[in-house]
């Protein structure tokens, strides 16, 4: 039984490998998911996320601190995230780069892929070189927000639906790419919605607080494999 999508196809290295996980992997799902990527367990690293726009660098595996992206340069490290309706955004630049941001809402709007960039920039690393996809996340028509909150998107991923407020969070994050200098073509959205497929994922906004969660990692293949 298939546990995960592999999204390794969308990278460049042969190397690389990169996948998302179905509501039906069996726990622990970060090392189940890791062990059938041919990835190490071992190296996952684990940030507390906490819906913002912190960005890390992070040199070994592990508890990664308060943050909703990481990057590291270690090769036998594994970038992880975990989300129930949020994005899951993997990241790769050719200079032995990887990482993975969490982008809910208030990220998105915090400008956490912004800040993603800033930290690939501080390190000599252009934008234009970076390979990314963003994962099954909620789809525009089921994400919806109150009047109170509508200034925080912009105007052309908002749509008002029979008197609802919708927005296409997918739309809003690959734009940010774009805009930090990521290339469309480097960009690949999976047009997956949690939201609609009920029995693959989970979703926070479907299930409430008792909704599970799925896990994005990338990392390089395990040489001991």
């Amino acid at each position: 039984m298939t546990y995960y999508v592999d999204y390794s196809a969308h990278f460049s290295a042969p190397a690389l490998k990169a996948g998302f996980s179905y509501r039906t992997c069996p726990e622990p799902v970060r090392q189940v998911l890791a062990r059938s990527l041919d990835l190490d367990p071992e190296g996952l690293i684990v940030p507390h996320q906490m819906h913002s726009n912190r960005v890390l660098w992070v040199d070994r595996p592990g508890p990664a601190g308060e943050a909703d992206g990481v990057f590291t340069r270690n090769r036998n490290a594994v970038c992880s995230i975990q989300v129930a309706d949020c994005l899951p955004i993997l990241l790769y630049h050719p200079d032995g780069v990887i990482g993975a941001v969490h982008a809910g809402w208030r990220g998105l709007a915090g400008g956490i892929l912004p800040a993603a960039l800033t930290r690939l920039r501080e390190q000599g690393l252009e934008p234009s070189s970076v390979e990314a996809v963003i994962g099954p996340s909620i789809c525009g028509r089921h994400f919806e927000i109150g009047e109170e909150i509508r200034d925080r998107f912009p105007p052309e991923f908002v749509q008002e639906q029979q008197g609802r407020l919708q927005v296409d969070l997918k739309g809003m994050a690959r734009a940010h790419l774009q805009q930090e200098g990521v290339p469309h073509r480097q960009i690949y959205v999976d047009p997956a919605c949690t939201w609609e497929e009920t029995g693959r994922y989970f979703s926070y906004r479907r299930e409430g607080q008792e909704a599970g969660r799925m896990i994005g990692i990338i990392g390089w293949r395990n040489p001991g494999v």
